[in-house]
């Protein structure tokens, strides 16, 4: 046994962090956070200069305002919290090129369980980010959807009604989207294994959602000869917090 830095004794293998879940899960972040988000946020920003231009021409653009200046703020603060989760992104390898006596079993030791730290602030920090942004491309859609009704009804052809009902599907689209994601219900689960024996509305309603959400491709069973390790549990009281207040081991 030995004693975990700031805690109480644990198993040595407590200390192997695990490795991120899929592997490229902090490059994928920075693409969500660090390119799109700010992308994002400068196009709401852009929207909300158009609307004061021509807010004449338009049936509700307060509305459209409301909307746009939402999007900044929410799109804005998950760039904030992905600059903070990015803090937190370290291999390994990263974290032991600080130290001279990385071959050192004690120094590893600690270093791995500093970086299980890091992987807990890290989903903590991201998922926020995810959910800021996620919210952030809802309030896009929905005043684009706005921003395209005329205030003169004579104005509302067929193409601008299909302009708004396809933005209006990508709103319902992507707020099914952000749902599965964010809750996965049994009996949603057995849509998703809907087989040929199923009545035609399920299929086809399986099909849609399949496309809407796409769940992660089937993953090989672990091999028993090298489990990989499991996830880490957040510093503290359950929840990640940031650097000033997870525990600094001594050494």
């Amino acid at each position: 046994m030995a004693t975990e830095p700031g805690g109480p004794p644990t198993d040595i293998a407590s200390y192997t962090a695990a490795p991120p879940n899929p592997y490229g899960a902090y490059q994928s972040a920075d693409g969500l956070g660090g390119i799109a988000a700010p992308l994002l946020a400068a196009a709401a920003v852009t929207l909300l200069g158009l609307v004061l231009q021509i807010e004449n021409a338009l049936r509700w653009p307060s509305l459209s305002l409301l909307l746009f200046g939402a999007a900044v703020i929410v799109l804005l603060r998950a760039v904030q919290s992905h600059a903070r989760a990015r803090g937190y992104s370290v291999t390994p390898s990263e974290a032991l090129a600080w130290y001279p006596d990385a071959a050192d079993p004690q120094r590893r030791r600690v270093v791995q369980w500093e970086l299980r730290r890091h992987q807990a602030a890290w989903r903590f920090w991201i998922g926020r980010a995810r959910r800021h942004y996620n919210l952030g491309v809802l309030f896009l859609l929905i005043g684009s959807a706005v921003l395209l009704v005329p205030a003169d009804p004579k104005d509302l052809t067929g193409t601008r009604w299909a302009a708004i009902a396809v933005l209006g599907w990508g709103f319902v689209a992507e707020t099914t989207a952000i749902l599965i994601a964010w809750r996965r219900p049994g009996w949603w689960a057995r849509w998703w294994a809907a087989d040929a024996d199923r009545h035609r509305p399920v299929r086809w309603l399986n099909r849609v959602v399949r496309w809407v959400a796409p769940p992660d491709p089937p993953v090989p069973p672990p091999d028993p000869e090298h489990p990989r390790p499991g996830p880490a549990a957040p510093p503290g009281d359950g929840r990640a917090v940031d650097g000033n207040q997870t525990p600094q081991p001594a050494g």
